[in-house]
């Protein structure tokens, strides 16, 4: 049976060279092979003793996990973070956000860069990556085989839909044992008739058409006072516009997403064209609005990050309260929204028996849905979800988005992070856990 063990790995760029420290090891140091990414590409690497100097400020260094078997040493997992290039610089996308995740790597074992499509050789198989040497706070070019896990964070669909990005994708889902978890941006129109067909899900999904015309919204208005309009490759709240019938003045109220007050309309055909001159960012889709339960006068609704954890399976990270801003129509932050605890808002907005209730219901609403997900996408590994809870206590599903942004609470951000780690060590290690007993010659040296 195989041994995973974790230990230090080391580059020096200087040397040119990957190493370890052997605590057993004296004389000059000795060169073994290894094997690591996706094909178990032979890496040469140092095992160095006690008695040579290590100090040098050209170094990376991280935690990695090094798998023995019976006919191979491999060390892992290699995880390429990939984004799109910057305006200016060689890689975009939130930085920050990467070096988090690189950290978190070099903590729990793990190797991370940072690559964009351009910067693949397809022929060599290679591909020319950005480590980041946190002890310096600057990055390193160096050459990587294809790794074990990619995680998509290209962070614009504009920027997906190119040409080199779409082909980068479906290539290296072909690629053996690399698993690309993530792979593209949810459509909200898709999402939804996806899950219609769950009959766990459906019955908290809102009432949700394609608006093509004036007619769709007219329709979905008879049927319900208040309805919002949203882009289907909407993010973060842009773009969202509330329309509600006024049946006693016999108007329409057009409320905009940046806009605390509400424009009023006499007929249908106005109101149309106010919205088509605001509405042109992508298709739309119109759905029921939902009497929220409210928190300080204010409606709310919650963020819920769901991961895979390290053994795979789905689980909930963590839940965030949004609280929307003073006659606001969303509650998202960038939209005039505030962060509140969970067990704060629940408690005080219902008892605080249900609000443990309807919190337990929720995480086991979250994980149906991206279960029922997962079985449309090749691979997904963790989407934050918008859930609220109308003032029944019913919850209601909103949008999924298969990148999440970075949560604002530290324990789930954390959490979070170790998550993306350990499952990809499950990704790179789990299959291959079986291989034999025998242990590969430079296990005395790792040990």
């Amino acid at each position: 049976m195989n041994r995973i063990v974790k230990r230090k790995l080391n580059y020096d760029f200087v040397q040119d060279s990957w190493y370890i420290n052997s605590n057993n090891q004296y004389g000059p140091p000795k060169i073994q092979t290894i094997y690591w990414g996706a094909k178990k590409v032979p890496l040469m690497i140092r095992v160095r003793g006690k008695n040579i100097s290590n100090s040098t400020n050209q170094k990376y260094s991280t935690n990695a996990l090094f798998q023995i078997s019976n006919n191979k040493t491999s060390v892992g997992p290699l995880i390429g973070i990939l984004t799109s290039r910057g305006k200016h610089t060689p890689i975009g996308g939130m930085i920050s956000n990467f070096i988090d995740i690189i950290r978190t790597g070099e903590k729990n074992g793990g190797i991370v860069f940072v690559f964009t499509p351009e910067s693949i050789n397809w022929k060599e198989e290679t591909i020319s990556g950005y480590m980041y040497l946190s002890g310096q706070r600057r990055w390193k070019k160096h050459t990587f085989p294809f790794p074990n896990v990619v995680y998509n964070r290209i962070p614009r669909r504009d920027h997906e839909r190119k040409t080199n990005a779409a082909e980068c994708l479906a290539q290296l889902q072909k690629v053996p044992n690399l698993s690309l978890f993530n792979p593209t941006f949810f459509n909200k129109k898709v999402l939804f008739q996806l899950l219609e067909g769950s009959h766990t899900v459906r019955p908290h999904l809102p009432k949700t058409k394609s608006l093509f015309s004036k007619q769709d919204l007219l329709a979905m208005l008879k049927e319900y006072s208040s309805v919002y309009l949203k882009p289907t490759h909407g993010k973060a709240g842009a773009g969202i516009i509330k329309v509600e019938r006024d049946a006693a003045n016999k108007a329409f109220l057009f409320y905009g997403a940046q806009k605390q007050s509400a424009q009023s309309f006499r007929t249908i055909d106005s109101l149309w064209s106010t919205i088509l001159k605001r509405a042109i960012s992508s298709p739309y889709i119109v759905q029921q609005a939902i009497d929220l339960a409210t928190y300080d006068n204010s409606p709310f609704d919650a963020r819920v990050l769901v991961q895979k954890n390290e053994k795979g399976k789905w689980q909930v990270t963590g839940i965030g309260i949004r609280v929307a801003g003073q006659n606001r129509i969303t509650t998202h932050v960038p939209r005039g929204g505030r962060v509140e605890s969970a067990d704060q808002v629940l408690g005080r907005s219902f008892s605080k028996e249900q609000g443990t209730r309807i919190e337990t219901k929720m995480k086991e609403l979250a994980v149906n849905i991206a279960t029922e997900l997962e079985r449309h996408f090749t691979l997904l590994g963790e989407m934050s979800m918008d859930i609220g809870v109308d003032s029944q206590g019913k919850l209601w599903f909103f949008e999924a988005n298969s990148k999440p942004m970075k949560f604002d609470e530290p324990e789930i951000r954390k959490k979070s992070l170790d998550n993306l780690i350990h499952y990809s060590q499950y990704l790179t290690f789990e299959q291959n856990k079986n291989e034999g007993r025998k242990h590969h010659a430079i296990a005395q040296f790792i040990v």
